[in-house]
């Protein structure tokens, strides 16, 4: 079977979106757009989060999230992209494999025309043209640290409702973390959470999964679900002095 060009591909994986839209957790995500990014935001990662870490530490609050939430569409675009050219080029040279009957030929033809195709693909995706962040800067979003600081700076902000929401998000990933935890539990004091109780990186098809999986026949509901792609400074905080910052 031939590749699916990238207009082809494309046009499929929205449509997978789509099915699943219904389940899509709003809020950190509501400006991000992996089709039409807007090219004023776009820069390179470690720029907009070293930015964003710049205003936390001189606690311009409202500046660090909004680079802070920025970076984190920055990351996802870039993971997104990724995984859209893997996707595209997977069976770029699954044809004419018989062509060789060295085993080695065939890895070797199969290294160079994936290569070559992830190289073609990366041209249409503008965040490709921007430095490539590195493996620190990488491993820091995986371990969802910028929730860290977005949770304490919309705290400072009195945002205690997203504050919520990025400390449960930052605990999915973290759920030992002890600053965050004894966060959370003076909320649990302040009001009702579970309203917002989000998890802002929790993708539609991890949602579907996890509905399939809680009503039965599972196999008919995760036939439902499309193909998953694979895809700090410091630790502490500024304290707040303030009516509040006895219970921090």
């Amino acid at each position: 079977m031939a590749p699916t060009n990238v207009k082809e591909t494309w046009l499929s994986f929205c449509f997978c979106v789509v099915l699943v839209a219904p389940v899509l957790v709003e809020a950190q995500y509501e400006k991000y757009s992996f089709k039409s990014f807007p090219q004023n935001d776009l820069m390179p990662l470690e720029s907009a989060y070293g930015h964003a870490l710049d205003q936390y530490a001189a606690q311009n609050w409202r500046d660090s999230i909004k680079y802070l939430e920025l970076s984190l569409r920055l990351h996802r675009l870039l993971k997104d992209s990724e995984a859209f050219c893997s996707q595209n080029c997977s069976t770029v040279s699954r044809d004419n494999d018989t062509l060789f009957a060295d085993s080695s030929l065939r890895i070797m033809r199969h290294f160079l025309l994936r290569a070559s195709c992830l190289k073609k693909c990366k041209t249409t995706f503008p965040v490709f043209t921007v430095a490539y962040p590195k493996r620190d800067v990488l491993e820091a979003f995986e371990k969802r640290i910028p929730y860290r600081y977005i949770q304490y700076a919309y705290y400072q902000l009195n945002n205690i409702e997203r504050a919520v929401s990025a400390a449960h998000t930052f605990l999915q990933k973290n759920p030992e973390d002890p600053f965050i935890s004894k966060n959370m539990n003076y909320y649990k004091t302040l009001f009702e959470l579970d309203e917002y109780l989000i998890d802002h990186e929790e993708r539609p098809y991890e949602v579907s999964v996890r509905s399939a999986h809680n009503q039965p026949p599972y196999t008919s509901q995760l036939a439902l679900i499309p193909v998953t792609w694979h895809g700090t400074r410091t630790n502490g905080c500024p304290r707040k002095t303030s009516k509040r910052s006895n219970s921090r």
